[in-house]
């Protein structure tokens, strides 16, 4: 299906949850199961409680079922939360997520789309008693309330919807008050969308959730209705794929806003707004993310930060084993209430680094890119495991892997050309490859490349797909990946073809002549249109062509035909022209010799 096909249907079921969710509701603020409302995530907390949208961490539990589903690219992850609240409460959770995929198995393979979820939280107070004059008597009354939570979702399975997850869970809700106690089950769903595929579009996230739908009651006296009223949000977060066309200050920036969409009574619904800035996406070497919010219903404002240990530039393996450690700050409008601080211990391991992706995808990858043996098959297989290595942007963020994610879309752009190579799709055989190599340039500094001979070739590629877009001569070869590319004859020859596609054939000579390759003595022959050099050049035996210049194309890599022909062409001999035929039989330009003799007998 068609990339905008599919956000089209997209877009009529987002619009339709929204219908569903805009209704009227009984009051909340205050209701039983208002415990379940504060936040369970110091990230939560510090981005102003905004996070219906950010499905990033086991925690999304308690916010969104559906956004466990893309924890499945990003592996395993065990969040725990401490924090103090007003009065002497405190707020503890543990959240764990599995996604089925990381287990290496036939059987679970099955499972590969479904990741689940668990969770327990858990609010306990203590009441110091005392005596009408305010005098402490001894006696603390203690109460908890609390939920152990089960969700499930699923992840990328059906046709038209394929990029959606959807959730559901319950949550076993306890009431505890100075020795009495009610349990009571409630039910939630969510939906979360992310489109990775359309440019500008996958910058974006939604979600959508509904909690407590069939509103479990917690009273303590059997006669009382204390029953948790419905809950639904709505959330919208930017969230900027790890390579983008956005300036290298705006990539590090999350954005999110979630807003009630059932009503508090008669009271308006909250809105709620957080930003993060991820500063380990600069510099490495300061590992460190920045959150702020706010929101209307609770707070005046939050503010926290994320020591990132998995994307500090310190360490360069075993990562994937590093805690992320999260500290929030809430300042509450209500100065008797007090202020909330919280701080949570997270762990988000994967079986598979970038460098694993990488390294499983190259032993599929083709040895031969112009190959007709290669099989279409192999170069997708090829490809999808290549583009694992965006699975985890915080890994990828860290300067010791980024090496990685550099390579993998020049293979991914190699392998668009060996398709086209192989349907014979000589047109789209540099442009299709194109949308890969430039996306180099959007997302990782240069600084951290390591240059190899697989990339130097890409490089190349890449050089060429430029000039044949028609970009300015000097705007292209100013670029600071043309000064990586090992292969500085080839470069100068394309210096050379990209100013005589411009018809500057002095500075096109120029750039040949620094070129010691047998299509620059060609071309250089040919707009001089001397006729010794291109017959000596087409009986020559130093003639092939390496299989990097693409631009222009000559699909027998040999110029020795096209020499004689160019000869032939400028002497205006039809004998040469029908000896071309003899003596290359495999003649990439036999047909146009053909139709061209033709023509005249006519």
């Amino acid at each position: 299906m068609h990339k905008l096909e599919k956000a089209s249907y997209a877009f009529i079921i987002i619009y339709l949850c929204l219908l569903t969710g805009l209704s009227p509701a009984g009051d909340y603020y205050g209701q039983p199961g208002e415990f379940l409302r504060y936040s369970p995530s110091a990230r939560a907390l510090a981005m102003g409680r905004a996070y219906t949208a950010l499905g990033q961490d086991a925690n999304i539990i308690h916010w969104n079922p559906g956004a466990l589903g893309p924890l499945q690219r990003t592996g395993l992850s065990f969040v725990g939360t401490q924090a103090s609240m007003f009065g002497q409460s405190n707020y503890s959770s543990l959240s764990f997520a599995l996604p089925m995929e990381i287990f290496d198995s036939p059987f679970f393979r099955r499972l590969r789309n479904l990741t689940l979820g668990v969770s327990f939280l858990n609010l306990v107070s203590e009441i110091n008693v005392a005596d009408q004059f305010g005098r402490f008597e001894g006696t603390t009354l203690g109460s908890s309330q609390g939920a152990f939570s089960l969700d499930a979702a699923l992840n990328n399975n059906l046709k038209y919807l394929s990029d959606f997850s959807f959730g559901a869970g319950l949550d076993l809700v306890w009431n505890n008050l100075f020795g009495y106690s009610k349990k009571a089950v409630g039910f939630n769903v969510g939906l979360y969308y992310r489109n990775e595929s359309v440019d500008m579009l996958n910058w974006f996230a939604f979600g959508l959730e509904f909690k407590n739908i069939n509103q479990p009651n917690i009273a303590l006296d059997a006669g009382v209705d204390e029953s948790i009223p419905v809950s639904g949000r709505v959330g919208v977060a930017f969230l900027p794929p790890f390579c983008s066309a956005l300036p290298d200050y705006v990539r590090p920036l999350v954005v999110s806003l979630d807003y009630d969409l059932l009503s508090v009574g008669g009271a308006k619904r909250g809105l709620y707004v957080g930003m993060e800035y991820n500063i380990s996406r600069l510099n490495g070497y300061v590992p460190l993310r920045l959150r702020l919010g706010t929101n209307t219903v609770e707070s005046s404002f939050t503010f926290g930060l994320s020591l990132d240990l998995p994307s500090s530039s310190f360490i360069k393996k075993g990562v994937q084993y590093l805690p992320t450690l999260d500290y929030s700050f809430n300042f509450y409008n209500e100065d008797y209430l007090g202020d909330v601080k919280q701080g949570a211990v997270g762990f988000a391991w994967t079986p598979r680094t970038p460098e694993d992706w990488y390294v499983e995808g190259m032993k599929i990858f083709p040895a031969d890119i112009l190959s007709l043996r290669n099989s279409e098959r192999e170069l997708d297989e090829a490809g999808g495991t290549l583009r694992r290595v965006f699975d985890n942007p915080q890994l990828l963020s860290n300067p010791n892997y980024a090496a990685f994610g550099y390579s993998a879309l020049l293979r991914l752009g190699d392998i668009e050309i060996a398709k086209n190579w192989l349907a014979n799709d000589r047109p789209a055989l540099l442009a299709h490859a194109f949308t890969h190599y430039r996306k180099t340039s959007d997302c990782i500094s240069y600084d951290h490349i390591e240059m190899n001979a697989d990339n130097s070739r890409s490089l190349l590629y890449r050089l060429q797909a430029e000039i044949e877009a028609g970009r300015p001569t000097e705007d292209i070869f100013s670029q600071p990946y043309v000064n990586m590319i090992e292969d500085a004859n080839s470069v100068e020859f394309l210096r050379g073809y990209s100013y005589f596609l411009s018809d500057d054939i002095e500075e096109a000579t120029a750039a040949w002549r620094k070129s010691n390759l047998p299509i620059s003595e060609f071309y250089l022959a040919k707009v001089n249109k001397d006729t010794s050099a291109l017959k000596e050049i087409a009986f020559s035996q130093n003639t092939r062509i390496d299989e990097n210049i693409l631009l222009p194309l000559i699909p027998d890599f040999n110029v020795a035909d096209n020499a004689l022909y160019e000869y032939a062409q400028i002497t205006e001999s039809e004998q040469w022209m029908t000896a071309i035929l003899k003596i290359f039989p495999l003649s990439d330009l036999r047909d146009v010799i053909t139709k061209r003799l033709r023509k005249e007998d006519e």
